[in-house]
């Protein structure tokens, strides 16, 4: 019978072993997730804020461009603005199949490799 309840707490010793190191491999792997998808997050916005920085001053100079030909510089301002309202429309138009499923494709990707 001491043979017995013997194995049986070798047992449930065992098993509360394994499950406390289950336990914490899932939560390590959670971590290992998270940062991995939020530095790449992080990244990716640092580059986008230099595009971004980027555009505006190209997109400045270019109105001053366009305004000095057009005769009045807040014209050229008004054409570049004309053009970013048709690019958002048709972006509004088209943003589930050109940014919305690309970016959720992108964040599963991340997610599972």
């Amino acid at each position: 019978m001491d043979d017995h309840e013997s194995l049986i707490k070798t047992l449930s010793q065992k098993l509360e072993t394994f499950i406390i190191l289950s336990a914490d491999l899932y939560r390590l792997k959670i971590v290992y997730k998270s940062a991995d998808v939020l530095s790449a997050l992080v990244a990716r916005l640092v580059v986008l804020l230099f595009i971004v920085i980027f555009t505006v001053i190209v997109n400045i100079a270019l109105a001053l461009l366009i305004g000095k030909h057009m005769g009045e510089y807040y014209y050229g301002f008004f054409v570049v603005a004309a053009f970013y309202g048709v690019v958002g429309l048709v972006l509004y138009a088209f943003r589930n199949a050109w940014i919305k499923a690309p970016i959720k494709k992108m964040i599963i990707t991340d997610a599972l490799d």
